[in-house]
């Protein structure tokens, strides 16, 4: 049995790893400045991201069709950024003369209260939309772009 060396599986699999890669450093880089600027150990910040994941879906399904994703690329930062002031301003912000591991757990115990939130408002189903089955078509194969 030979070894068949296929090009195109190889091409996909180096973008999808580049394109999760992104999402690692975008949410790490996010928790870094966090820390580094406010001096708060904000773990709550992947579920800030992912609330904006889920907000972006829907609007993008509200409104339809390419319009819609553009739309939502306005609307979710605007949603993360309405919710992270008020978990500021209403709850961070009387626990900063506190020890860091006091903020640390608030900010866990908030993830989980984020996590159970979106499974009460959008389910526990994986959620993607028709705008993701697009294909990429350079010169070696197809490359599907919405992963």
């Amino acid at each position: 049995m030979a070894w068949h060396f296929d090009s195109t599986a190889l091409q996909q699999q180096l973008l999808v790893g580049l394109s999760r890669t992104t999402i690692l450093f975008i949410v790490s880089s996010g928790l870094t400045l966090v820390l580094g600027v406010l001096r708060i150990p904000n773990i709550a910040h992947g579920s800030l991201y992912m609330i904006g994941a889920f907000l972006t879906y829907s609007v993008a399904a509200a409104v339809g069709g390419p319009a819609g994703f553009w739309v939502a690329l306005l609307l979710a930062p605007l949603g993360v950024a309405l919710l992270s002031l008020v978990l500021e301003r209403g709850l961070l912000c009387r626990l900063y003369e506190r020890e860091h591991l006091m903020l640390l757990l608030f900010t866990f115990a908030f993830t989980l209260v984020l996590d159970d939130l979106v499974k009460m408002i959008w389910g526990a189903d994986y959620r993607f939309s028709s705008w993701r089955d697009r294909w990429w078509r350079p010169r070696s194969g197809t490359l599907p772009t919405g992963r």
